[in-house]
């Protein structure tokens, strides 16, 4: 009986350890119709775990991506736009977003759901998220 007390006092503070360390983020899954409308692999919003999503912010809309272990702060660069910049006064949209994550070759299971399971994992997946000003991945990009 103590040992079933100290496994779930241990895994109740795991729980809260985890809270407001993770993020979520939501993808979109197919392509818009409007030229510069968000793409497949577009990241639209980035928000803290358990973000009750829409029912129109699933698949196969959109996947959303969990990534436990990383502030959502970590990810706000992913939903910069992409814009055209030889005059700055006057800057133009040229794509919705700057970064793009290459749903097809990522190594998952689910279509609806990812869950990337530790903040390692994440620094795993970042080959596979390119900057479409660069053309480079995540982590050849130079800041």
């Amino acid at each position: 009986m103590r040992y079933k007390i100290i496994v779930l006092f241990t895994t109740i503070i795991v729980l809260f350890a985890t809270i407001g360390n993770t993020a979520e983020i939501l993808v979109k899954a197919i392509d818009s119709n409007d030229p510069q409308g968000y793409k497949r692999g577009m990241p639209v919003v980035v928000m803290d775990d358990g973000h009750v999503w829409g029912n129109g912010e699933q698949y196969p809309a959109f996947v959303v991506i969990k990534v436990p272990g990383v502030k959502k702060e970590e990810f706000a660069k992913y939903t910069d736009i992409l814009y055209d910049l030889k005059d700055p006064d006057k800057p133009v949209v040229i794509l919705r977003r700057e970064w793009m994550i290459q749903l097809n070759a990522l190594p998952i299971t689910s279509k609806s759901d990812v869950t990337i399971k530790t903040a390692k994992d994440w620094g795993n997946t970042k080959p596979y998220i390119m900057n479409l000003r660069t053309g480079l991945s995540e982590t050849m990009v130079i800041k």
